[in-house]
Parts: structure tokens; sequence; C-alpha cells
């Protein structure tokens, strides 16, 4: 019957399992505790998996709705068109009257892996927030302004960047 083997941890060569010093280094094994390699790569897989999961789970959730593809303002009717379009789902339309709709949103926020983030909201009378526009670039303030005139509603802009100061980097005069 054969002896089990370890490696040293300090220069690598064999030893039997359980020998007190390594017989080549002579380092001092019994206070050394082999580390579980296999249980670590293990845990941080499921981890991995774990926030995959949820990921996944709140990107199906904010965006199996289908993302606006357009949105047509017709002044005539008193009323905006809204087209959705997803990958995951059929092509879909919402209309608004105008009466429905209290006042236009511009949301800029930051996030710790995507940067800054700007965002327009449709703010609907029972105060439903509708993503119209999403980007990361700093262009939305006109198209917010043009919706909220188009619409003859109020523009709102909530500034969550950089704890409210300076909305577009600008300095303060």
């Amino acid at each position: 019957m054969s002896i089990p083997m370890i490696d040293c941890p300090f220069c690598r060569n064999e030893v039997p399992a359980g020998a007190p010093r390594c017989k080549d280094c002579f380092n001092d094994l019994s206070e050394h505790k082999p580390v579980r390699v296999k249980g670590l790569l293990v845990g941080v897989i499921l981890l991995a998996l774990v926030f995959g999961a949820a990921g996944m789970w709140s990107w199906r959730h904010h965006y199996n709705h289908g993302q606006l593809g357009n949105a047509v303002v017709d002044k005539d009717e008193s009323r905006i068109v809204l087209v959705y379009t997803s990958t995951m789902s059929r092509p879909s339309t919402r209309q608004l009257a105008f009466d429905e709709i209290s006042g236009v949103e511009l949301v800029a926020r930051d996030f710790v892996l995507a940067g800054s983030m700007w965002e327009v909201f449709l703010v609907t009378t029972t105060s439903e927030r509708i993503l119209m526009k999403l980007s990361t670039k700093k262009s939305l303030e006109s198209y917010a302004a043009s919706i909220a005139q188009q619409l003859n509603k109020q523009l709102t802009i909530v500034n969550k960047i950089r704890g409210g100061t300076d909305f577009f980097g600008e300095g303060k005069g």
C-alpha cells in the first residue's frame, strides 16, 4: 500500500501526508493548513451564477415590456402615440391624450458601472412614469424640452448626479 503524498506549500516537492517537516526544505508543515481551492472555486462560481441570474431577471423585468421605438405627437387629435419594439415580444402601441399627461421629467443619475444616465419620462395624471428615452449622452435636455413644449406641459429636471450639483458639468457663475 502506498503512502498518500502532498505537495510542500513552500518548495512544491512531494512529502508524505502528515509529515511534520518537508524532507527537502525543512519547513514546518504542522501549522500549515492546505488551502481548499476546489471549495473556493465552487463558491465563486455559485456566487457568479446567483448575481448573473439576478441581473438577467432584472434586465428581463425592466426591458421585456419593450423599448420605446418612436413617439409621435399628434396635435390635431391632442394625443401622443408611443410605439414599442422588443426582441422578446411583438411591437405594440400606446396612446395618451394630452389631458392624461401631467408633465415631462428629465432625470439624470449616476450608476456605479454604467456611469451617468439621462432619462426622459412622461408623467401621467395617475403618477405613472412612462420612459420615453434614455441615453448616456447629455443631449436629452433639448429632446425633453421639445416634448414638453409640444404637449404644452411643465418640464421638471431631477438631478441625481454628484449630489445634485452642476447638472451638465458646467461651472456655476
